[in-house]
């Protein structure tokens, strides 16, 4: 992260956060970086919310034969999980054949 500024800090703080001045001088550095981390993480959750709805609106009108869109596949987010690698060709069937030993096992 870079590191910002007193006058980005003193900004975030009295816009962002709603401090007043005399509350942003009291205010330890730990304490800020807590309040901070707390905007953050609230505004991650409304953008959550707001993809899940804008998921739930596209899935709802969609063609029967259109698969559903996740989520996090019409707007990512931070903190969202990587999408996994696919497989190579050579992990595909290595991954088949090792199913197919499993059916034989169950026949």
């Amino acid at each position: 992260m870079a590191r910002e500024s007193w006058a980005d800090v003193l900004a975030f703080s009295l816009g962002e956060l709603g401090l007043r001045p005399a509350e942003f001088w009291e205010l330890t550095y730990s304490e800020y970086l807590c309040m901070a981390d707390g905007y953050h993480h609230r505004r991650v959750l409304a953008w959550q919310e707001t993809r899940w709805l804008g998921a739930l609106l596209v899935n709802i009108n969609r063609a029967p034969d259109t698969p559903a869109v996740e989520p996090s596949e019409l707007l990512p987010l931070p903190g969202d999980a990587p999408a996994a690698p696919l497989m190579s060709t050579e992990e595909l069937d290595a991954e088949l054949a090792r199913l197919a030993e499993l059916d034989k096992d169950w026949l």
